[in-house]
């Protein structure tokens, strides 16, 4: 790898997974009743835990962050824009 290259930093990606959702100004429940459409049922103090790192994300939430907020996973994970 170059200098260049980022590395996964699991506060970083609950950092950025928390902005989108205040960039777009949506509460928790908000955001879980809009997961739903890409068949993820979570809670609004889950959507938290994973958001505050108290929680491993699932492989499922990260691909319905990517959905609804139309950003590509090495972005939530990496912080790589395209």
């Amino acid at each position: 790898m170059n200098n260049n290259s980022k590395h996964y930093n699991p506060c970083e990606v609950c950092s950025r997974i928390k902005a989108l959702r205040k960039e777009k100004k949506w509460s928790l429940a908000q955001v879980c009743n809009r997961f739903e459409a890409y068949g993820l049922f979570i809670r609004p103090s889950t959507l938290s835990k994973y958001e505050n790192g108290h929680t491993t994300m699932t492989p499922d939430f990260l691909i319905a962050c990517s959905y609804l907020y139309m950003c590509s996973i090495d972005y939530l994970l990496l912080g790589k824009k395209e």
